[in-house]
């Protein structure tokens, strides 16, 4: 993206000289100063009428700013207060996120081999290094001291929390432990996925994980399975996409960081064919994701040995919104007025584009809204939570 701006303001640079060039030449012509000052002036208009269109739709997919800078290999991050932790190759910090410029806290200071993922419960931060999983007391003195929770597993990628279990991937094997045992037994959940399951997250009774490619897995996407079955089945939530490493859930929107195709997207977990929404793309490779006060924060992974923490001013998701088919707004198309059907008399009503970014808000009366003044095009309403798609013609 930063490439794309670049060039844009260099071919805006280049045509205002060019037509600079071209003044003095025209000044010696007579008779057509007038007509080519006006020329002039419409070619550099447009030069950066175009510079500034460029701009704005590479913005509008998403901006990042970076949080930290120059670390070496930087995978996961995971939020507990204001704190952010990250894993910086065989060491764990944190910083607090709330800060301009923040103190960088080291929690871990080395003795880790090769970190692959991390998971915060109560006072405790459990980290899957190695062929084992670890914790240490996060509210004691920094740096602090490695307790060993469970050894001998076969390279633990991905740990996630559901009340006291802790689920753990291992190659292609799912198990969990409960973390209040003194010496916890491991459990084993689902086996034989036969691909590298890279993360997990448990939300109403369902196991998400990814997955790479597999003969179970024949495209790399997010797959489920029901905690509540004796022999769950595998669902496919989506496929086709490149190496999705960490996935997060915002409301109803699962954010995933897609490695091979060096990129963040989001899915609608409620939709039967969920479509990928792109949020950003990263070209030096996103890894881990968090999501605090609706700002998305990212790991990158190929920007050794200067690898960045950046922050993504994400737009609203309409994914996190639930959709209601009791509510109907009319005409669609509209033109000048939409009124919608509701029990309240006053309503308060929000108005995006198809980009996620607020356009609108305020107030109806009689259920009725004024859309004369947002120009031609699709958009999304939210009335009361409950979010509708409508045509302005």
């Amino acid at each position: 993206m930063e490439k794309s701006a670049l060039r844009s303001l260099l071919t805006l640079e280049y045509n205002i000289n060019k037509t600079g060039c071209e003044v003095s030449r025209l000044r010696r012509a007579r008779g057509l100063k007038t007509l080519f000052k006006k020329k002039i002036f419409m070619k550099t208009i447009k030069a950066i009428l175009i510079s500034l269109f460029t701009l704005f739709v590479l913005s509008a997919k998403g901006q990042t700013s970076t949080v930290l800078e120059g670390y070496h290999i930087l995978k996961r991050i995971q939020f507990e207060g204001d704190f952010l932790y990250f894993t910086d190759y065989q060491s764990i910090k944190k910083i607090d996120a709330t800060l301009q410029n923040p103190t960088v806290i080291t929690v871990v200071d080395g003795g880790l081999d090769s970190t692959q993922d991390i998971a915060i419960k109560d006072d405790y931060l459990y980290i899957a290094h190695g062929n084992k999983i670890s914790k240490v007391n996060i509210n004691n003195d920094t740096p602090g001291i490695l307790i060993d929770v469970i050894t001998n597993i076969n390279t633990p990628y991905g740990l996630c929390f559901e009340g006291n279990n802790l689920y753990i991937s291992s190659d292609a094997n799912v198990s969990k432990i409960d973390v209040t045992q003194t010496n916890p037994l491991i459990t084993p959940v689902v086996s034989g996925l036969q691909g590298i399951i890279f993360a997990m997250l448990v939300r109403n009774n369902y196991l998400y994980f990814s997955s790479t490619v597999s003969s179970t897995f024949p495209q790399q996407g997010i797959s489920k399975i029901d905690l509540t079955l004796a022999s769950p089945q595998i669902e496919t939530v989506f496929s086709g996409v490149a190496d999705p490493k960490t996935f997060i859930m915002n409301g109803n929107e699962l954010i995933f960081s897609e490695l091979g195709n060096l990129r963040i997207s989001s899915i609608n977990i409620n939709q039967p064919n969920p479509t990928i929404n792109v949020i950003a793309d990263i070209p030096l490779g996103p890894y881990g994701l968090a999501v605090k006060n609706n700002i998305l924060y990212l790991a990158e992974f190929f920007g050794i040995p200067n690898s960045r923490i950046l922050k993504i001013d994400q737009p609203l998701s309409l994914n996190s919104y639930s959709t209601n088919d009791k509510l109907v707004i009319y005409p669609n198309p509209a033109k000048d007025k939409i009124y919608f059907t509701n029990d309240k008399p006053l309503s308060n009503y929000k108005i995006y584009n198809l980009l996620g970014q607020e356009l609108d808000q305020g107030f109806t009366y009689n259920n009725e809204i004024l859309i004369e003044h947002i120009p031609n095009g699709s958009y999304f309403i939210n009335i009361n939570g409950v979010v509708v798609k409508f045509l302005k013609k």
